[in-house]
């Protein structure tokens, strides 16, 4: 998001809806949110277009989630471990903190410095 800020998009097809998760609190009206909902949209047509035989799926109307109650960052440095960290999450459920995350990755409500996470995560990587 405007090159210096990290956030996911997800798409559900199943709700017709494009999330926008983002470690910074954000006004889903501004323009880079408008932005990237517009590029998750041609994201979708083109996936679909490549997997689905079904002509309507490309016409679905979409609404725009912008999230509020995900852990958020507390520094100006950290979205890009929340943004790898909601991946890890949404990975295991359909929301951040879902009863089947680990525990060892559960992220607290408002974070100061992510880097024990960091560690975590370049650990496990073997980094």
């Amino acid at each position: 998001m405007n090159n210096t800020h990290w956030v996911i998009g997800a798409i559900c097809g199943a709700s017709s809806t494009i999330e926008i998760f983002d470690s910074l609190v954000g006004d889903s009206s501004t323009l880079a949110y408008q932005k990237a909902y517009e590029n998750m949209k041609k994201l979708w047509t083109i996936l679909a277009g490549a997997w689905s035989k079904t002509p309507d799926i490309l016409d679905w109307e979409w609404k725009l989630v912008i999230p509020s109650k995900i852990p958020r960052q507390g520094n100006n440095s950290d979205c890009g471990i929340f943004a790898i960290m909601y991946l890890i999450h949404l990975g295991y459920g359909p929301e951040i903190n879902h009863k089947q995350v680990p525990i060892l990755y559960r992220l607290h409500p408002y974070s100061e410095n992510m880097a024990g996470m960091q560690l975590l995560l370049l650990k496990e990587l073997e980094l």
